[in-house]
């Protein structure tokens, strides 16, 4: 795992659970974690996710709603994947995603994690 990764990444995966993160999901999200280009994109994402929760489930706690953010934003990338997405409209679905999320992050950063996966 990548060690300049924020702290709450780091907790919400230091023991997956295997039922969910085995085989291509836990491929790509060993590549996801361990690529030391996607620090400031998770740090930008985890700033947005904060922002956004007061306003969006201030019924669940913080680290739920970060937890709960950023499984389903690694699901999206996963799925996109191994459904052989091509890279570019892989890209646009995860832009799509996160804009219905209110999630505000930039093209490039976002292509940063694509390439990530695709690229390995």
């Amino acid at each position: 795992m990548n060690k300049d990764l924020p702290i709450i990444i780091k907790k919400i995966f230091e023991t997956p659970d295997r039922t969910i993160w085995d085989g291509d999901w836990l491929r790509i999200l060993n590549l996801l974690l361990n690529d030391a280009n996607l620090t400031v994109f998770w740090n930008v994402f985890l700033d947005n996710i904060q922002n956004n929760h007061s306003s969006r489930f201030s019924s669940l706690t913080l680290n739920k709603y970060i937890k709960w953010e950023v499984k389903g934003f690694i699901a999206q990338v996963v799925k996109n994947k191994i459904n052989n997405i091509q890279k570019e409209k892989s890209l646009d679905s995860l832009m799509v995603y996160l804009s219905k999320k209110k999630i505000k992050i930039e093209h490039n950063l976002i292509s940063k994690v694509v390439s990530s996966v695709y690229e390995n």
